[in-house]
């Protein structure tokens, strides 16, 4: 996702994370992984609020 994101010319990603219950879910991954793009994890549930944001 941030790499087609990336490839598009945005300089950031907001990225909806999939829950039954809507709530935000954290990626795994280890601690200090940079990978120079900010990607914003938000719950599910309010992706269809920021879509086009």
């Amino acid at each position: 996702m941030a790499g087609a994101a990336r490839a598009s010319g945005c300089t950031s990603a907001l990225l909806a994370t999939e829950h039954p219950h809507g709530c935000l879910v954290t990626v795994n991954r280890a601690p200090g992984d940079e990978t120079g793009f900010p990607v914003v994890l938000v719950p599910g549930r309010e992706a269809a609020r920021l879509e086009g944001t």
